[in-house]
């Protein structure tokens, strides 16, 4: 067996440190950001969610979501910036695991609204799009959904022949938009 006093010595030594007391009070503080940070941010998604006029409750959210953006884009690792990535992403999965149980649960309304705003956190994501056709067109706004999807092919979305077996787009088979989507795809 080793002697592991100089060891222990060594760790006392590095926790009584001023650079290590300045991280562990950096860490704390981007911690509380954090939490802080999310709650509001899950806050105003439920405002959009219950308000009945999504228009102001939506510039809340997008306002708070774009000060944190600009927040995870400072320079060097403080608290701020760190926060802030770590509101963004997990922010993101709370509403992706929300519009997924929407869409299952038959909630599409309700899921083209969250879709929505993660389509404004991240507009060039052509995922999010074709989510949102899905919702929309379940949902029975065929206008809506089409517009979705041709969004998501300008984005890159590309196979027709996942596009027209989509079980999720059978209300819009019959309509022309979608077929002339369709056929674009094919040449």
């Amino acid at each position: 067996m080793r002697d592991v006093a100089p060891y222990e010595q060594k760790a006392r030594q590095l926790a009584a440190s001023p650079e290590m007391q300045r991280a562990l009070r950096e860490q704390a503080d981007s911690i509380r950001l954090q939490q802080a940070g999310h709650a509001r941010l899950t806050r105003l998604a439920l405002e959009v969610l219950a308000d009945e006029d999504h228009s102001a409750a939506t510039a809340r959210f997008l306002q708070a979501f774009d000060t944190l953006r600009l927040q995870s884009k400072r320079p060097g690792n403080d608290a701020v910036r760190m926060a802030a990535r770590r509101v963004i992403v997990s922010s993101w999965g709370d509403l992706n695991e929300a519009a997924t149980a929407d869409m299952e649960a038959g909630r599409f309304a309700r899921a083209t609204t969250i879709l929505e705003l993660m389509g404004r956190m991240r507009p060039e994501s052509a995922g999010v799009d074709y989510r949102l056709a899905r919702a929309f067109a379940r949902a029975g706004n065929n206008t809506a959904a089409i517009q979705a999807l041709r969004n998501a092919v300008t984005k890159g979305v590309g196979d027709a022949a996942a596009i027209e077996a989509e079980a999720d787009f059978e209300s819009l088979r019959g309509e022309e938009g979608f077929r002339e989507l369709l056929r674009s795809l094919k040449k």
